[in-house]
């Protein structure tokens, strides 16, 4: 198996050299805070003409882009972009199968980064990738750890969208024992700055012939950590919902509320956030829930994930009290009385929820399942 690229196999003349000094900020540049919003596509997509929601963030994001490196930086904006096509797009054959080039976008955002903290005291990074663009989300994480600013200059958050590395997971659990594959060069992140992460799987397994076992990474200890289950099949559920057949529209709204309220969580104001979304989200998952008059969307199933401690699945189940997580943060926000939210509050009600799994859709650890 060939090596995965890694960022030492790539030309770092972007980044400072070790002999360089970068020129000094002054005080009132020291206080200023920027913003800068990363966006990595999946394989064989493209952010123009746009491809899935990873697209439609980078163009919707109100900051400039500065993802062309010929461009001069724009030293008095506040809030930045960076947006790179899939790695199968960039690279061809090498960057379909080996993930060539994703190690070449992370230098690019390295040096864009150092860039900006010449002008300024603080910068939040919010990175949003797919598939192999979430893989080069976890890079980054590892590039900045070892090569960026210290810590206390930079809040890095991640948006994974089913991060996949296209390695087998015997081949990486039980072969590379010198952890060359792409799965194994991510799959342990403990040691970056990271403060927050929301990672969304969706449940529907393809086969394992097709390479798409996700990864599911060993987090910092004190980083917020949320991972979700949703609908749909990798990035089928990531489409513009009204681009799509009926069958993905769910799944493809669920994906775009959830990434819009990382986002708005994260200080970006992004559209698709409105009340109104929520409550259709709500009820549309709700109608999910407790439809038990069509056998086919209530079948269980399992999608095996790599993870440090063996082998995590993405579980769908035949019922629970609510779809995933997701679901539940909008009942709490917007039916705050509902029984659901309080069912520990009886005997009778914590036998039933014994009895009925809390998640229909949930992400489990390798300690959690006996599989």
């Amino acid at each position: 198996m060939a090596p995965s690229s890694s960022p030492g196999d790539v030309d770092r003349s972007h980044g400072p050299s070790a002999s360089s000094h970068p020129p000094q900020t002054t005080r009132m540049e020291h206080s200023v805070n920027k913003r800068l919003l990363v966006f990595f596509e999946g394989t064989a997509n493209t952010l123009v003409p746009r491809t899935t929601l990873i697209g439609y963030f980078f163009q919707e994001a109100q900051a400039i882009d500065i993802s062309d490196d010929r461009i001069p930086l724009p030293s008095m904006q506040l809030a930045f972009k960076m947006g790179f096509d899939g790695c199968g797009v960039t690279h061809g054959v090498a960057g379909t199968i080996w993930a060539c080039g994703l190690a070449t976008q992370c230098e690019l955002v390295l040096a864009r980064v150092h860039a900006i903290l010449e002008h300024a005291g603080h910068l939040s990074i919010t990175v949003l990738g797919l598939s192999r663009g979430g893989i080069a989300a976890l890079m980054l994480a590892k590039v900045l750890a070892s090569r960026g600013p210290m810590s206390s200059r930079v809040c890095l958050n991640l948006c994974l969208f089913d991060p996949v590395p296209g390695n087998l997971i015997n081949t990486a659990r039980y072969l590379d024992i010198f952890s060359q594959t792409v799965a194994n060069s991510v799959i342990d992140v403990s040691e970056c700055h990271i403060t927050r992460v929301l990672a969304i799987y969706p449940h529907e397994p393809l086969p394992a012939l097709a390479f798409h076992a996700p990864v599911i990474p060993h987090f910092p200890k004190n980083t917020k950590v949320e991972l979700d289950a949703t609908l749909g099949c990798h990035q089928g559920a990531l489409y513009m919902p009204d681009k799509v057949p009926a069958e993905w529209k769910l799944a493809c709204q669920l994906s775009m509320l959830a990434i819009a309220t990382f986002f708005n969580d994260c200080g970006t104001l992004i559209s698709g956030i409105s009340e109104s979304a929520a409550k259709h989200a709500s009820v549309a998952m709700e109608a999910v829930v407790t439809d038990r008059s069509s056998p086919s969307i209530r079948s269980p199933s399992l999608r095996s994930a790599h993870h440090k401690d063996g082998v995590a699945v993405i579980a769908r189940h035949t019922h629970g009290r609510f779809l995933n997580q997701m679901h539940k943060r909008l009942v709490t926000s917007l039916t705050p009385s509902d029984a659901r939210l309080h069912s520990s509050s009886t005997t009778a009600s914590k036998a039933h929820a014994s009895d009925e799994p809390e998640f229909m859709l949930q992400v489990v650890l390798p300690s959690r399942t006996s599989a």
